[in-house]
């Protein structure tokens, strides 16, 4: 007798689940979690220090200029976004051609929006570096974890950096080109979604006042998130 029940059961179970996959809405790999073109600041970019530097968007351009030696500043977006993905900008410093201490980044995994702050960093610099970058929280770790040199840099041109990011590891390509892939757990190693930044900085008294510009902004899912 209770035999018959069996096959009604399992059906309800099924169809229970397939109900919450499809009340539950996923974040598949390519997804676009951000496409920004910086005609406005609608989605509240923000300083991390407003202290000798200053922020503009508009005509398609998020500018950052910086305004004393050896400082670093990012901005990061009024959302946040999970640990796995890809995120490419297009970058130029107008003043390249004659200051070269400068360096222009995508900031990953920052889990505050100031200069409290732990992050994963991956620049370009003016003298033709790659590098990646951590920094633990206040920046009392700031430090090169591995970097090289890039071919036929012209520091003045245009620049389409690009990050990956996949569970620690975490891979840089410049101008279409793989740069290196770094592996790192350190920093901010949860699951909790993070803020994703740029960043312009002075590296010397050689560019003690620069200007970095951004443009096209993407951040597209990394990994399946169910």
């Amino acid at each position: 007798m209770r035999t018959r029940y069996i096959p009604r059961l399992i059906f309800s179970i099924i169809f229970a689940v397939m109900s919450l996959s499809v009340l539950q809405p996923t974040k598949a790999q390519g997804d676009v979690l951000l496409s920004d073109k910086f005609t406005d600041n609608s989605n509240g970019w923000q300083l991390s220090s407003t202290a000798s530097s200053k922020l503009t968007i508009k005509g398609g351009i998020l500018a950052l200029d910086v305004t004393k030696p050896n400082v670093a500043r990012w901005v990061t977006p009024n959302m946040t976004f999970p640990n796995d993905v890809d995120v490419s900008v297009d970058t130029v410093t107008p003043e390249g051609g004659t200051k070269i201490d400068w360096n222009a980044a995508i900031v990953l995994r920052a889990d505050k929006r100031d200069t409290a702050s732990a992050f994963y960093q991956f620049e370009i610099t003016g003298d033709g570096q790659w590098n990646f970058v951590t920094r633990t929280a206040n920046g009392d770790e700031y430090k090169v974890q591995k970097s090289g040199k890039l071919d036929r840099f012209a520091p003045a041109a245009a620049h389409t950096l690009l990050v990956s990011a996949r569970g620690d590891s975490f891979t840089f390509s410049v101008n279409g080109k793989e740069a290196g892939t770094f592996q790192d757990s350190t920093i901010n190693n949860n699951g909790d979604d993070k803020y994703v930044g740029l960043l312009a900085g002075t590296l010397g008294k050689d560019a003690a006042n620069i200007t970095v510009q951004f443009k096209n902004l993407k951040i597209t899912g990394g990994a399946a998130q169910f």
